[in-house]
């Protein structure tokens, strides 16, 4: 079972604790986590400009991949064009010095992810509550409460820190979670992003 990856999301200097993980195909391999941990704003605007100036780091180890390198944008994204905002989903793909730094965390297979079904119970891994300094990985167990568009909500909230961490159900990963929704100070459910709709996009 791969780990989750503790990270911190910056752009410029402001960093935003957070979750990620790792998906290979045809010895390629990818950082997936929320768009929003690097472009600080939640519904994010299809805009490079949010990411320019971005990097993730991995917290615990010296390693920090920027979104951007000489030849150009490293990442992908998807438009959500219903709304005219990106879905909260990036993926970075890594080049093999990189790859070969995080072998230890695993990587979910491109074949593994599948497609969520109401009722299925699933597992959302990441790192609630860690700040500066790196924490063991939590997890927590729900199931699908419903399932909508290009998302999902589970039959629990999640808390800050699980944002980008992967979750997975008994047949494989089945998407990226990325917050909460229902009234503020009382969230009902956590949300998250279906990777079976983007997975075309993201990782080519």
């Amino acid at each position: 079972m791969p780990k989750p990856i503790p990270i911190h999301g910056f752009r410029g200097e402001t960093a935003m604790c957070g979750t990620a993980f790792l998906v290979a195909k045809g010895g390629a391999t990818w950082l997936v986590t929320c768009a929003h941990n690097i472009s600080k704003v939640d519904d994010t605007p299809p805009d490079a400009a949010y990411f320019e100036d971005g990097r993730i780091s991995v917290v615990g180890t010296a390693i920090s991949i920027p979104m951007f390198d000489d030849n150009g944008k490293r990442f992908s994204v998807v438009l959500n064009e219903q709304y005219g905002r990106l879905v909260d989903a990036i993926a970075v793909k890594l080049k093999p010095i990189e790859a070969e730094a995080l072998a230890n965390f695993g990587a979910f297979s491109f074949d593994e992810i599948v497609s969520p079904a109401q009722g299925d119970a699933v597992t959302t891994y990441g790192f609630p509550g860690m700040k500066a300094v790196l924490i063991n990985a939590s997890s927590f167990e729900a199931e699908i409460a419903e399932v909508s568009g290009v998302n999902f909500k589970v039959t629990k909230p999640s808390e800050q820190g699980y944002s980008g961490g992967p979750v997975t159900s008994l047949s494989g990963l089945v998407g990226i979670a990325t917050g909460d929704v229902g009234p503020q100070g009382a969230m009902v459910n956590a949300l998250a992003v279906r990777l079976d709709m983007l997975k075309g996009s993201l990782f080519q």
